[in-house]
């Protein structure tokens, strides 16, 4: 019982993490990428959703596994 929670909880906050970078903290992101990694405008915009994304999958990965066999 105590694992099921956990791997929703993780899940759920890789989820919500990749949802928070996709969509509100797109400013930060483009700061931190521009003046830290030296990205211009177009490159910060790819990585961003390519961030996102990866959390996204990994949530899921991670949720999967509460119906794995």
């Amino acid at each position: 019982m105590a694992t099921t929670i956990l791997i929703w909880g993780v899940g759920i906050f890789f989820f919500w993490f990749g949802w928070g970078i996709y969509r509100r903290n797109k400013k930060f992101y483009r700061f931190v990428a521009g003046n830290i990694f030296g990205d211009n405008d177009a490159s910060v915009d790819k990585h961003h959703k390519g961030l996102a994304i990866l959390y996204f999958c990994f949530g899921i990965f991670v949720l999967s596994m509460l119906f794995w066999p």
